[in-house]
């Protein structure tokens, strides 16, 4: 089987992360909000919780 970087979930239309954001937000009453972050934020974001590997390193 071949690594594959990326994983495309298909519906029937395209959203984007701020329009699932905002779906949920109306969904679940309460305020959902997306933030981009880059591997190396990612990293310090779980490294400062103790969560010394979130994500499989390849």
């Amino acid at each position: 089987m071949e690594k594959q970087d990326n994983l495309a979930v298909l519906g029937p239309e395209d959203l984007s992360c701020e329009d699932m954001a905002k779906l949920l937000t109306e969904a679940l009453g309460t305020p959902i909000r997306f933030e981009q972050m880059y591997s190396t934020a990612t990293s310090n974001y779980f490294l400062a919780w103790a969560i010394r590997r979130p994500c499989p390193r390849g």
